[in-house]
């Protein structure tokens, strides 16, 4: 992988010759790998973008050249490792000693230092026209900017001094996943998080259901990035369990363990004792909802009434406490029946069940069709055997009136609201109709459907 280094360098405008820049591995700094030409005229400064392999340190030598081919003296030497960053390179600055300062690029004669303020900050070293580059004991930089001749040297006139800068590199961003993540740690067994997870693209491969990695406090770790990857393995969770203490925020909960379904990728950064979610895949935030499929998908149980030990879901058991009440009820509740309209019922069982702390039950949804509810909020509808989220609601037919024909009688009598027919003269019968039945062979009232199984993301 390759990664672009931006180069700064400045100023330039002064500058009529060619800059060429020649890169070179520390490796083999005997062999040029890129060369970039700049021609003049050149603005103040200049930004060279140079893209490069990572994981090979590098050398960059900076050169003047009168037609971009010969080149000059050496200006510029550094090495450094590519990553997506820039890298300030200042000219150095020429200073004359004089006996009457005019400017800022002068030095008074006879004094021992050299004041401007725009050198705070900044590494440099001194070197001296002819004598060369100064000793640490004969120098020392001045806070404010500038730097101080030690005893007994004082600046002569005529003399020159030059201002060596050191560059400056600066990290354009933190790297993204790739950049710095360059190899594969494979976790198999529980352990506690160690430099070997460091930038490393950590891959689950537990046999047992649930795999937990346990991480140092963070104030221990250095700041590295680590993607975590269920894709393998045989868990059904990774449990990421982090230090009393410390957390990371989690789709916008602060978590002192994050667990992994199967298929997931998580991704970390730890900066200055902080752990950072800098990326995420999976279902985490989906946990809870129930959906439909044509088959038992990753990370999803059948709403089929089922139960199960709490401590083999617990990202599942985690998110049904906090539901509000009445959303879990017990076993008793859950398994309680009534009678409606002459027909057994479990209004309930549409809901979560738990009791303690060892089992649970998810809900049984199994030959039912979900309807939205009618009330968002606490408002009791009158018209369900049970309230809120998984609660019930037993079949029925809306009331109807419909027109029925009468048959003609021989010599009607009888007040408007009697159906009475005569055999005769003035003789009345009355006549009976029963409620009328259309026996269709089915035992309930329904509309063209088609079945799938009822899904809930763990």
């Amino acid at each position: 992988m390759a990664f672009t280094t931006k180069i700064s360098i400045g100023p330039l405008s002064t500058v009529t010759d060619y800059v060429v820049l020649r890169f070179y591995t520390a490796e083999n700094p005997g062999v040029q790998v890129a060369i970039t030409t700049l021609p003049p005229p050149h603005a103040n400064s200049v930004l060279v973008s140079q893209l490069l392999d990572e994981d090979v340190s590098h050398i960059c030598k900076i050169y003047y050249s009168v037609d971009g081919i010969v080149l000059g003296s050496l200006k510029h030497e550094f090495e450094f490792q590519p990553v997506n960053q820039t890298i300030e390179v200042e000219e150095p600055l020429e200073l004359h000693v004089v006996d009457t300062v005019t400017n800022e690029f002068e030095i008074l004669a006879g004094q021992d230092e050299y004041n401007n303020v725009s050198l705070a900050g900044k590494q440099f070293f001194i070197e001296q026209r002819v004598t060369g580059t100064l000793r640490d004991d004969e120098w020392d930089a001045i806070i404010t900017g500038g730097f101080k001749l030690l005893t007994p040297k004082l600046f002569d006139v005529e003399d020159t001094y030059f201002i060596h800068f050191i560059p400056v590199i600066r990290q354009d961003s933190f790297p993204s996943p790739g950049q710095l993540l360059n190899d594969v740690r494979i976790v198999d067994a529980d352990e506690t998080l160690d430099d070997t997870y460091h930038k490393k693209i950590c891959v689950a491969a537990f046999a047992t259901t649930i795999g937990t990695t346990t991480f140092p406090p963070l104030s221990t770790l250095p700041n590295i990035k680590m993607k975590f990857v269920t894709h393998g393995g045989s868990q059904r969770y990774w449990k990421l369990q982090f230090n009393a203490g410390d957390t990371a925020n989690f789709f916008g909960t602060a978590k002192n363990v994050i667990y992994l379904g199967k298929g997931e990728e998580l991704e970390l950064l730890i900066k200055a004792g902080i752990c950072y979610v800098t990326g995420y895949s999976g279902d985490a935030k989906y946990t809870g909802q129930r959906i439909w499929g044509d088959k038992l998908e990753l990370n999803t149980l059948l709403r089929d009434g089922s139960q199960y030990n709490q401590a083999d879901y617990p990202r599942l058991v985690e998110w049904i406490n906090t539901l509000p009440v009445g959303q879990v009820v017990s076993y008793a509740t859950w398994n309680t029946s009534t009678v409606v309209d002459g027909k057994t019922i479990y209004p309930n069982k549409g809901k979560f069940a738990i009791d303690g702390v060892a089992t649970f039950k998810v809900p049984n949804d199994l030959n039912r069709f979900i309807r939205s509810l009618k009330y968002t909020d606490a408002t009791v509808d009158t018209e369900r055997e049970s309230q809120g989220p998984g609660g019930y609601q037993i079949d029925g037919v809306g009331n109807f009136s419909a027109d029925v024909g009468m048959p003609k009688g021989y010599g009607y009598t009888g007040s408007p609201n009697t159906a009475r027919f005569g055999n005769g003269f003035n003789n009345p019968q009355t006549i009976n109709i029963p409620g009328l039945l259309f026996n269709t062979g089915k035992n309930e009232t329904r509309g063209e459907n088609t079945g799938l199984l009822p899904l809930l993301i763990i």
